[in-house]
């Protein structure tokens, strides 16, 4: 299929996304770094400012990061399994 090249004075938007794998994987620098006993509550990782996308997606990343047994979920703290 031929790539079609006239746009109809339409640019279209440059966007950016990010694959689960680059969230997940910038959600454990950023926990490693900011989380000296790497313990840590959802609450206390958005009140930090360094997560950038809404509190339902990052709760859902952080679960898929406890079934993948990288997290461990205590009470509601979560821990980085080391």
């Amino acid at each position: 299929m031929k790539k079609l090249d006239k746009t109809f004075g339409i640019v279209p938007e440059q966007f950016h996304y990010s694959t689960v794998i680059e969230i997940q994987s910038n959600l454990i620098l950023i926990i490693s770094h900011l989380f000296s006993n790497n313990e840590f509550t959802q609450e206390q990782l958005v009140s930090k400012g360094k997560v950038e996308i809404p509190e339902v997606q990052l709760k859902a990343h952080l679960e898929d990061l406890k079934n993948k047994n990288i997290l461990i979920k205590q009470n509601e703290k979560y821990k980085l399994n080391r």
